[in-house]
């Protein structure tokens, strides 16, 4: 598999010095400079997570700006470079008839509790 170079002029070691500053920076909710260091470390986050096949926890422990929704949906956008959030609202919107006419199909109890829980929804919008 092919994983992203490391941004030009630069190595795995100077790589895993901005993963610690942004451990440092995370202390202080400098979100812009977490933001800027995540993007230009996305080769080192590839290759702890491609190669080095960590843990979950392990890559939390290491990473924990990739837990927020934020980065999430950057990280997302520099992989497939779609918008996650976006994407996301488009196929719910997209199956959401679907989905509505399964739960109105369902008999019994599961039935009778979708149509009541539907009922309220509905009245909300």
């Amino acid at each position: 598999m092919n994983l992203p170079h490391y941004p030009s002029g630069e190595s795995s070691e100077q790589q895993e010095q901005q993963q610690l500053k942004i451990l440092s920076e995370l202390k202080k909710r400098e979100r812009t400079t977490v933001n800027a260091l995540m993007s230009n470390t996305f080769a080192d986050k590839r290759q702890d997570v491609i190669s080095l096949q960590l843990s979950i926890k392990e890559i939390k422990e290491r990473w924990p700006a990739l837990f927020d929704v934020p980065q999430i949906n950057a990280e997302f956008h520099r992989i497939v470079t779609v918008n996650l959030e976006a994407k996301f609202m488009f196929m719910l919107d997209h199956y959401t008839p679907k989905l509505l006419g399964i739960f109105q199909a369902k008999k019994g109890a599961a039935g009778q509790r979708h149509r009541a829980e539907m009922n309220i929804r509905l009245q909300v919008f």
